[in-house]
Formats: C-alpha cells, structure tokens, sequence
C-alpha cells in the first residue's frame, strides 16, 4: 500500500504557517468522518425517532413516570393529575385494571369520557354508569397491546374533538400509530380475543363520530368477520361476555340507522328482562297503556307487540322505579331487543312510503328508541341523518288518513329529535296547526297528549316543553 508523506515547515511562526500545521493535524484525526453541524444532527435524530419507531422500540408517553420526559413531547393531552378519576368516581380504578395505568393515561381517559362519551350517550335516566365503564376499561386493557391501542384511540378522539379537528397533527400521528397496533394485533394470536373486539368497537365508534362512514363501514365488515370466527352472538353469550355482547348490538343498531340498511345481528331478550325485573319486584307490563293508544287496534301484530313492551318501559321509568336506580346492562337489553324488532319489521331506507297508521307509529317509534341511544339535538356527535330524513318525510305529508293525536305525536318526536333545532321551519307550523284542531291550547294539555304514546317524562318532558314554547313564540317557561 502506498503511503503519501506531507511535510510542513514547522519553523515558522506566522500565521499562515500555523494554520497549515493545524490543517494538516486534524484532517489526519478525522479521516473517514462525517461531520455535521448541530442542527443537522439534532433534525436527524428527529426524523429517526418518528419514521422509524415502533410501539416496541419506543416506551409509550402514557407508560413514563418521568414527568420531565413527558413534559418534553407536546404530542399528548396532559391535564392536572387531581382529574385523573372524576369521569369514573372512582379513586382506586387505576388499581382495579390489570394492567398498570399512569396518571397521564387516566387523564386522556376522563377527558375522553367527559368531553366526548358524555356527548354520545342520552341523559342517564337513573341509571348506574360506574360499574359499566370500570367492567368495559378492564376489557379494553385486558393486556398491554389492548391497552396501547385504546390509549392511542381514546388520545386521538380527544385531539380530533376538542383540538383542530381533521387538520390536528397530533391526532394524525396518534391515529397512525392506532392503525399499526391495531394491524399487529390482528395478525397475533389475540385476533379474535375479547379485547380485540372491543378495540374495533371503539374503532368503529371513532370513524363514526369523525362521520366517517365509509372508514366505519369497512371496519363494520371485519367486525362481523370477527364475530362469525368466534361462532356467534349466541357463542360469546355461552362464553358469559354479555357486555361485550350489549357493545356489539348497540354498534350494530347505531350503524343500520345511519345507513338505513339491515342489522347484521339480532337479539330479542324482553323475556329474561321482564324475568330479571320481577326478581327486583319491578313489573313490566304495558298492555292497557298500549291498547289505549290512539289507533293501536290498527296495527300489525308485531308492530302491536313492540308497541305493548314499549309502552311498560315508559310506564317502568314515569312510575315503576321510584327513585330505584336500573342496571345499566339491563337497560342496554331493552334497547337493544326493541331496535331489533322494529328494524325487522322494515329497515329505515325499506319504510313504506304510503301514509299509513303502521308507518307513522313504526317511523314514531323508531325517533322515540333514538332518543334513548345517543344525544339529541345540537349536542349530537354521531349523525343519523337516515332518521331525519325519515321523520321529515313522514312528517311533510298532509298524513289524511291518521288521527290528529298519533300525528302529534310523531311531530314532536320528530322535533326533538331533529338536530335542525326544535322551532324548524319544516315542522313548527304543523305542530302548531295540529295543536289548533286538537283543541291543545297549554302545555299541560298537549303533555297529557303525548303521554299516550310513547314518553318518558325525564328524557322528553324538558325537550318538549322547549318545542312548545318556541312553536307558540314564548320566551319564558310554561308551568305545566
């Protein structure tokens, strides 16, 4: 090998000379290096640690006790530690989980819960939440990959909500991350577990909330895939996950009537329900309140008999409880068994078009089921467009062939439910002419009115009120 010898004068001092030396000296020490500035070494490491991490090589931000390392990252929701179990009531949940739970993941958990869960579901009716979410938590983090992909989830509905929305950087990289997990875990061998389903769930809830619908379709299908692999409803039910189930057929429910299609499931439990509620001493009975509902005759048979359980659940929650609070898997149960019914009986896009007393009463019915399964009004996140559509062309028909009363009624419901607003052009004047020919002049009239169908006085007393007194153009309340 050749070798190539460089002499410097040594003997001089100038300048010059001396610069040359040192030249000379450091290009020997740093032969073969790469040298870069500061700021280009600190964008590398930059680049490295979001292209090319994973969940495994990096410890996730909510799994660190090390304040000033979190501190560090602005890509994650962190909130005062003293809120960490206000959405749950529950001091000792973060122990009750069976995976360790830091105080920055229960902070993304209760600002999920309280700013956006407590926008998806109605008013609680009584009913007792507590146990609910800590059952569901402990699914969800039924181990640590469940548990990193519902954190990811839960971080990105937060940003996506209360931060910028679809333009949300944080959000994006948050939902990224998700996707990866959520696809590593379906080619392990936790695929079709527990856990699994029920992050596709919450998947499926996201995309829906972000009214998504071709996302929430897609991942629709490989949640009823997952469910067949499993055996069935009726599997899981053997196997003792009926939460899981409730989840499933809520989802189930809530898609059909955003797309207007048929369910892919069905569950009809209205006898075990009766059976469980007279163990509390608790009756379901509503076969008189039904039959003396305005042309109720009329009905179909199936229509007849959701009516009839329709109408004790309402008798259940005006009288029954008395100041009882219902469990909150046994009021899943009934919502659940009548959607199912009723979506049977016709899918929402296959609703007869004629005007007839099946058609208002089963359209009636369906609005009133709605307003017990999510928010009514402006405070709705999950759009059910399918709903309004239909309500408002059941309701824009002269109807000529149905009592005033029925017709009322499903105004009202129409109303409440509709996210235009209760004083709606396309509804107000009707109800207001309608009120006119029944001889409604008060409140209190038109109440006693409507509590011949289906109403429950703590979900729809307050809405309706609010319709009656912006219809009549009255700014202050009317005692009823």
């Amino acid at each position: 090998m050749d070798q190539q010898f460089m002499f410097v004068d040594g003997r001089k001092t100038d300048r010059a000379s001396k610069k040359l030396v040192r030249r000379h000296v450091m290009k020997g020490k740093n032969a073969g290096k790469k040298v870069l500035r500061p700021t280009r070494l600190a964008l590398q490491d930059a680049r490295k640690q979001i292209n090319s991490a994973t969940m495994d090589e990096r410890e996730p931000l909510w799994a660190c006790n090390d304040l000033k390392k979190r501190h560090q990252r602005s890509d994650w929701i962190y909130l005062s530690e003293k809120m960490a179990a206000l959405a749950f009531g529950n001091v000792l949940l973060p122990f009750a989980l069976p995976v360790p739970v830091t105080p920055l993941a229960m902070d993304i958990m209760n600002t999920f819960f309280t700013n956006i869960g407590q926008r998806i579901y109605p008013p609680r009716l009584g009913l007792d939440l507590q146990d609910f979410k800590l059952a569901w938590c402990r699914l969800l983090f039924s181990d640590v990959d469940a548990y990193n992909c519902s954190i990811l989830l839960m971080s990105s509905s937060n940003e996506f909500f209360l931060g910028n929305g679809h333009s949300s950087p944080k959000a994006l990289y948050n939902q990224s991350h998700m996707f990866h997990a959520v696809n590593e875990r379906l080619q392990g061998e936790n695929a079709i577990s527990n856990s699994t389903i029920a992050i596709v769930l919450s998947l499926i809830h996201h995309e829906q909330i972000k009214n998504e619908q071709s996302s929430a379709a897609v991942h629709n299908r490989g949640l009823e895939m997952l469910i067949r692999l499993r055996g069935g409803l009726h599997k899981l039910e053997a196997d003792g996950n009926i939460l899981l189930i409730m989840k499933v057929c809520k989802t189930d429910i809530l898609f059909s009537l955003q797309h207007g299609g048929e369910t892919m499931f069905f569950r009809d439990s209205m006898s075990a329900v009766r059976n469980a509620l007279a163990t509390k001493g608790l009756i379901l009975d509503g076969m008189a309140a039904a039959e003396s509902a305005p042309r109720s005759s009329e009905l179909d048979p199936y229509l007849r008999e959701a009516l009839q359980d329709m109408m004790a659940v309402c008798l259940l929650f005006n009288n029954g409880l008395r100041n009882r609070t219902l469990d909150y898997l046994l009021f899943l149960e009934i919502i659940v068994s009548l959607f199912y019914r009723l979506i049977w009986f016709h899918p929402l896009k296959n609703t007869n078009k004629e005007t007839s007393v099946d058609n208002v009463y089963h359209v009636g019915m369906l609005a009133f089921m709605s307003t017990m399964l999510v928010q009514r009004g402006p405070r709705r996140i999950i759009k059910c467009q399918m709903i309004s559509k239909t309500v408002e062309e059941a309701v824009q028909r002269r109807l000529p062939s149905v009592d005033d009363e029925l017709a009322f009624w499903l105004m009202y419901m129409g109303a409440i439910w509709s996210d235009k607003g209760p004083d709606g052009e396309w509804i107000g004047v009707k109800i207001r002419n309608t009120a006119t020919r029944l001889g409604v002049e008060s409140w209190g009239k038109a109440r006693d009115c409507l509590r011949r169908f289906p109403w429950i006085d703590a979900l729809h007393d307050e809405p309706g009120l609010e319709v009656w007194n912006r219809v009549n153009g009255q700014d202050r309340a009317v005692e009823i």
